[in-house]
């Protein structure tokens, strides 16, 4: 959960702060800046309530459902997020990511997730890559940007859960500084 609210926050305050800085020059992209705000204001809601909900007794017959799991196929619309926000972010998809199934499928989202949102939080403005590679035994997940080494944080947070995300799937994962910035790699095997 704590990486769905960090991430939405972290666009919120994107697309806040892009707004701020345009108010002057482009109301247009203002505009556009704080629909994006509210949109992701909006999805993280909606997500702390689903997950409420899934802690609360069973839901009445007509309740409202859950929304939908994010797949592998909603990264392309992940990375959108981030570009509207002017985080530049170029993808490589390399095989079929329909073939990550549900569980791989929401790890990779979420590993990209949290490694965009670090990327976005603590980088230096260059673009950052994400390149999926879904072979027959693995997918490997590799995020780089001219990222600064995330600050010191408590056990549980971004790097640590996306860790746990692989290490569940019988897969691991390395962050670290690389060349240039930052690099995440996970592997999830088949």
């Amino acid at each position: 959960m704590h990486d769905v609210v960090g991430h939405a926050l972290t666009v919120t305050l994107l697309h806040l702060g892009s707004a701020r800085l345009s108010l002057d020059d482009d109301l247009d992209r203002v505009r556009s800046s704080l629909a994006e705000a509210e949109r992701a204001a909006r999805a993280s809601l909606d997500d702390v309530r689903a997950a409420v909900a899934l802690l609360r007794a069973p839901a009445p017959p007509g309740a409202a459902s859950a929304p939908p799991t994010p797949t592998a196929a909603d990264i392309t619309g992940l990375v959108e997020s981030f570009r509207r926000t002017g985080t530049p972010v170029e993808v490589q998809v390399r095989g079929d990511l329909a073939a990550l199934g549900a569980n791989r499928g929401l790890a990779a989202y979420r590993i990209v997730q949290e490694s965009l949102t670090n990327a976005a939080r603590h980088g230096d403005g260059s673009p950052i890559t994400v390149r999926l590679d879904t072979a027959a035994d693995r997918t490997t997940i590799t995020v780089r940007s001219g990222a600064a080494a995330p600050s010191p944080q408590p056990a549980g947070t971004g790097l640590t859960a996306m860790r746990e995300r692989a290490e569940a799937l019988g897969g691991q994962l390395v962050a670290g500084p690389a060349t240039g910035g930052w690099r995440v790699e996970a592997v999830l095997p088949a």
